[in-house]
């Protein structure tokens, strides 16, 4: 999965936006651009980051998307029993099934 990246269409600082992310690469605006570098470009996002001098842990949403959906997962807990608080503890102290035997 390796292509040749053309020269970046703009800068890192103003590719970043609230609304949108825009690709160095083409200047398509996104609201993710994980899946467009893997699809338009050929390239993984390690090489992607790389070549554009991005931090690795850059992110490539939109701050809007992922507030969007931040908010989304707040008001629908997929995964949470009702009525309970979320716990790394599934068991609340209850012996696990290997200590009961």
């Amino acid at each position: 999965m390796s292509a040749e990246l053309p020269r970046a269409v703009t800068t890192p600082s103003k590719a970043f936006c609230y609304e949108y992310v825009m690709c160095l690469a083409c200047g398509a605006k996104r609201l993710t651009l994980a899946r467009h570098i893997r699809a338009a470009h050929a390239v993984s996002i390690e090489q992607y980051r790389a070549h554009y001098g991005l931090e690795p842990d850059c992110p490539l949403i939109a701050r809007a998307y992922s507030n969007r959906l931040r908010l989304l997962a707040a008001k629908h807990p997929i995964g949470l029993r009702q009525g309970r608080k979320h716990s790394r503890n599934l068991h609340d102290g209850a012996p696990s099934m290997r200590a009961r035997q």
